[in-house]
Formats: C-alpha cells, structure tokens, sequence
C-alpha cells in the first residue's frame, strides 16, 4: 500500500520538540494553539513513527476495480465495519465510516467533498468489510485511540497488510506498525 508519509529522524524529532516545548513555557497565546498539534506530531516522530493524513490517503487511494474504496478504517476495537454512500454523495465524493448498519450507528469517519473521484452508483450502497486481527506483538497497552487502515482490494476479502494507526487529531495519525495478516489469521477474520 503507497501512502504518503511523514518521517524524521528521532534526534531531529527530539531537537524540535525541545525548541516547542520552550515556547510553550514562555508564550501561550490563542495563536500558539497549532504549536500543540505540532508538538503531539513531533513526539510521534521521536518515537521513530511516520505520520499520515487520512484523507489525503484515500484520496489517493481512490476506488479498487469495483469501484468500492481502495482503502478501508475502522477503531481498532470493531470486527466489521461499513462505509456508506449516497447517490449524490458518489458523484461529489462523499462517503463516511460507520460502525454498524442501523440508524443507531454511529460516524467513524466523513469523507468531504472530492475526497473521492465521482462515480455514478443507482442507489444508497452500504458496503461492509471484516476488520484485521492485531498480532500479539503490535498490541499496544491499550486499543483506545488506535485504529486500523487496509488496503480493500475486494471488501468481501480480509487484507494482507494492516496498518496500526494512532490518532492525532482528525486527519493525522501516526503509524504505530504494519505488517502481513497469516493465512490462519485470515482465516479467523472471515470467520467473524
């Protein structure tokens, strides 16, 4: 899966953060309010992970040959989840990610206008798509926060290569790892 990301060395990480953090101290002022989000990007960075944009993912990414999101998103805690589409929504670009099919869901995530190319589909679709197992070693202390990015080459299939993310804010994530599903643990994900 190509996504663009934004790396660092961990020393230069370390050096910027420093410089922040001292600005911080001194001047905290209502335009100093994007030195926080800069600061929580750079102490990802120190941690030697990559941040993402979202939204510049999957657009990017686009639609696989079914014309279905390249890519899908859940919080890392669900087993499936459903990403929606309006017939006006298709041709504008819209969609969003819910965590289940039910007026009682709930938004994961809103894709804007033109995130995606426009296509034209004949009715509201709903597609669902089964979410990856985390192996033992990438689990982090706790899953609150942390979500999953995968490539959905056909949303009926499990994925080969998850991505664990952490949220930043809402469109930048740090990668946390990646890595390949097993064949016994797609297996059980099909199974959910």
């Amino acid at each position: 899966m190509k996504i663009d990301k934004v790396t660092m060395s961990k020393e230069k990480a370390k050096k910027q953060l420093a410089e922040y953090y001292t600005v911080l101290r001194t001047k905290r002022k209502d335009y100093l309010k994007e030195i926080d989000l800069v600061k929580k990007c750079l102490y990802q960075l120190t941690r030697g992970r990559a941040i993402i944009n979202i939204f510049e993912a999957f657009k990017t990414a686009g639609y696989n040959k079914n014309n279905e999101p390249a890519l899908a998103f859940a919080p890392a805690t669900l087993k499936t989840v459903f990403f929606e589409q309006s017939t006006w929504g298709a041709k504008e670009g819209y969609g969003h990610f819910k965590d289940s099919n039910g007026w009682k869901s709930k938004n994961i995530l809103d894709f804007s206008k033109e995130t995606f190319p426009s296509i034209k589909i004949d009715r509201e679709r709903t597609l669902s798509c089964k979410v990856p197992l985390i192996p033992p070693k990438h689990l982090p202390k706790t899953l609150a926060n942390c979500y999953l990015l995968w490539e959905a080459e056909d949303w009926k299939v499990v994925t080969k290569d998850p991505i664990l993310l952490k949220k930043i804010n809402n469109s930048l994530y740090s990668v946390i790892a990646t890595w390949d599903l097993t064949k016994l643990e797609r297996l059980i994900v099909a199974g959910r």
